[in-house]
């Protein structure tokens, strides 16, 4: 998933849970698997995954630091603005996805590079710098 996607973060969001329920069970994993055309045996790989037997997958267990930071992320977001959806609205981002980036090379009036809205975040909301 890692190299697929560039990080299980991306492959989680992407991937295994582009509904953003935060989980996912045995059958969305069957699902990805056969449309990524994985071969494996599906059914251990769950078994493995899903240790504490409760039928659902979630990003603690796969990447546990990376769903603390995203934790705090979420949480930073909803105390600067409401929500992680009311930060990305805020007129400093709408603003900030307008500018080139990749020196000039990249816009995008929905999606930023991770670089640019980390240095938005520090210049715009620099009272509280969030955990990126």
């Amino acid at each position: 998933l890692k190299d697929m996607s560039g990080s299980v973060v991306r492959a989680w969001r992407m991937k295994l849970d582009p509904e953003n329920r935060s989980t996912m069970d045995e059958q969305s994993l069957r699902r990805y698997c056969s449309k990524a055309a994985v071969q494996l045996d599906v059914s251990a790989l769950w078994q493995a995954l899903d240790a504490d037997k409760d039928g659902q997958l979630r990003l603690e267990v796969l990447n546990p630091e990376a769903a603390e930071v995203l934790a705090q992320f979420r949480k930073w977001a909803s105390d600067m603005s409401g929500s992680c959806a009311q930060l990305w609205d805020s007129t400093e981002l709408v603003e900030a996805r307008k500018e080139p980036q990749r020196n000039g090379r990249w816009r995008s009036e929905k999606k930023m590079l991770l670089n640019h809205l980390a240095q938005v975040l520090k210049q715009h909301f620099a009272r509280s710098a969030p955990p990126l």
